[in-house]
């Protein structure tokens, strides 16, 4: 049976902030890997690195395209199979 591992290694932090505005309302800037998904045999199913701007822009790498894009998920599939 094929399987997979999937991590994260990334830190976040808050620019910016009103400090009378409550905490969850503090923009963030997201930086690191947010997704490694990887085979059983080692290969890398998908990866997406990079800077994500509280503006949502991200400024990074998408190994095999968006999460949800057709080649993403044909990778991660081969991966299960």
């Amino acid at each position: 049976m094929a399987g997979m591992r999937i991590s994260a290694h990334a830190s976040w932090r808050n620019e910016d902030i009103d400090p009378f505005a409550p905490e969850e309302e503090w923009p963030q800037t997201f930086v690191g890997m947010a997704w490694k998904i990887m085979a059983d045999d080692g290969g890398v199913a998908y990866q997406e690195t990079g800077r994500w701007s509280p503006d949502g822009g991200h400024n990074g790498n998408q190994r095999f395209g968006p999460l949800d894009s057709p080649e993403a998920q044909a990778s991660i599939c081969s991966a299960l199979t």
